[in-house]
């Protein structure tokens, strides 16, 4: 597993927006990705699957008379990138005019002391990864013999990313992932069993160390005992690992162009009291180690630490260069782009949602009545436009601040604006892949059960 040299890198970068100058275009920003990716998949204790992907190519973005248009090609020939910047060139003056759109000029970015890429991926053969998926099957099978393996898979990768832009700026780093996907059913899943988890790192040594299989396992083997409880108000307990799922809601109903376009239940409220004053949400992707963590965004801005809410006061929406430029704000430095055959869009680094101080153990004592969830689903029902909440979910029902009946076919509802009036922050704050968040408890939520 070896990477394009960095220096040809640059070379096929220069040339691109040298050709782009020549051609009439007043801004450009290559983006150039060097990735392979390995996926292994074991079933009944054997290796199911290995599959490989490489891409290599180049996604850039050329700006001329206020006009943007993107292209991306994998034939990085020198002919071949002239014919397409040429048919770019000739195509954009049939787009629509928007004077926002801009490069920004080159600033400093500090790439050391990210810690984002493992070495060891390049020492990773597919005798130890699915070695590493075999031992993981077998404590899930291990925990009672109606559990069954629904998927249990590795996918790594490697990439080097490369941007340079029209204004001067070229920097690049390389970074790795390793992600787990688990998901255990018990034999004839009658009532829908199945329970899924996942985990994510930077580094291959730090991944399951919560064993989720073990986890998955044991909730699948619970929810086949499904009982039923009246509509009602209840309230619920979502674990850090889920709680990123929820806080998300809120993070895209803050996208730039959503705020701009009011097409958000948030719309109009930067700079407003939302009802919360314990909800602080930071953005945060100079975290060593962290999977969200990066030096720049697609455009060249450096990552920063930001607040999005604090003490329950919206402070910022997310935003690029484009949708900063119509909102008549600074960039917020969060252009985000996964591959070169996709354009970049919106979102933010590392989510880091500030705890309370109040123990899960002792919020939980509290609840008279209340659901513990293992799992949602949203089918459609979460609508960060008008704000409106209806998601299936599984988990045990709570009763005097005790765990006892597993619920295997909930509905929740409510709206997000009385969620995060009603939500509470347990002290016990965990990382789980771009994410850190406490247990968070939320009141009055309606519940029916089938």
């Amino acid at each position: 597993m070896t990477l394009k040299p960095i220096d040809e890198k640059i070379n096929i970068c220069q040339f691109v927006i040298d050709e782009c100058k020549k051609k009439g275009a007043d801004d450009i920003i290559v983006y150039f990705e060097d990735s392979q990716t390995t996926s292994t998949s074991v079933s009944r204790l054997n290796v199911e699957d290995v599959s490989y992907e490489n891409n290599l190519g180049i996604s850039v973005r050329i700006i001329k008379d206020y006009r943007c248009l993107t292209f991306n090609s994998a034939n990085l020939r020198e002919d071949t990138l002239i014919k397409l910047i040429d048919r770019s060139i000739s195509a954009i003056s049939h787009l629509p005019k928007n004077e926002h759109l801009k490069v920004m000029p080159a600033i400093k970015v500090h790439t050391d002391n990210l810690n984002i890429y493992d070495e060891y991926i390049h020492k990773l053969n597919i005798e130890e990864r699915s070695k590493f998926l075999i031992n993981i099957e077998k404590n899930g099978l291990n925990i009672d013999t109606l559990i069954k393996t629904d998927i249990c898979k590795l996918i790594d990768s490697f990439q080097e990313t490369l941007l340079m832009t029209s204004k001067g700026f070229c920097d690049s780093y390389k970074e790795t992932d390793f992600t787990l996907l688990y998901s255990a059913i018990t034999s004839g899943d009658e009532i829908g069993t199945e329970q899924y988890l996942y985990d994510s790192t930077r580094f291959f040594k730090d991944l399951n160390r919560d064993n989720i299989e073990l986890i998955a396992a044991k909730r699948a083997i619970e929810l086949r005992s499904n009982e039923t409880i009246p509509s009602q108000k209840i309230d619920l307990f979502i674990e850090p690992r889920l709680a990123m799922d929820f806080i998300e809601y809120i993070e895209d109903a803050l996208d730039g162009p959503s705020i701009n376009k009011k097409i958000s239940f948030l719309a109009d409220k930067i700079g407003e009291f939302i009802g919360n004053e314990k909800l602080t949400l930071i953005d945060d992707g100079t975290v060593s180690s962290k999977t969200g963590t990066l030096p720049f965004d697609a455009e060249g801005l450096p990552v920063k630490k930001k607040a999005i809410i604090e003490n329950g006061e919206i402070k910022i929406a997310l935003h690029d260069v484009l949708s900063a430029g119509e909102m008549q704000v600074e960039p917020t430095g969060n252009a985000i782009q996964t591959s070169y055959l996709r354009t970049h869009g919106i979102s933010s680094f590392n989510l880091v949602l500030e705890s309370g101080e109040i123990s899960p153990k002792d919020v939980l004592s509290d609840i008279k009545k209340g659901i513990y969830l293992y799992s949602f689903s949203d089918t459609g029902g979460v609508d960060t436009i008008s704000g409106n909440f209806s998601v299936e979910a599984k988990g045990i029902y709570i009763e005097n601040g005790k765990l006892s009946s597993p619920l295997n076919h909930l509905t929740l509802a409510s709206t997000l604006p009385e969620m995060i009036k009603n939500m509470e922050f347990c002290s016990d704050s965990t990382w789980f892949d771009d994410s850190c968040m406490p247990s968070i408890r939320i009141k009055d939520v309606i519940v029916s059960c089938e």
